[in-house]
């Protein structure tokens, strides 16, 4: 998963579309560690935009960026 690849979250009652607009990064401060996760913008429902694990259950790629 890259910044600008469209992903799809595939719960049954919560379907969106988003864009991945950053790679979380590492950090020394636990309390804003990202790495893993992915911010992402959703289309559907916008005020659940944020971070998410980059390898959650509900989260697959629908196309990838070039």
């Amino acid at each position: 998963m890259k910044v600008g690849d469209l992903v799809r979250w595939i719960h049954p009652q919560a379907f969106d579309y988003g864009l991945v607009l950053q790679m979380g990064e590492d950090s020394t401060e636990p309390w804003i560690n990202r790495g893993g996760e992915v911010l992402i913008s959703w289309f559907g429902n916008p005020a659940h935009s944020g971070f998410y694990p980059a390898s959650h259950e509900l989260l697959e790629i629908a196309s990838e960026s070039r």
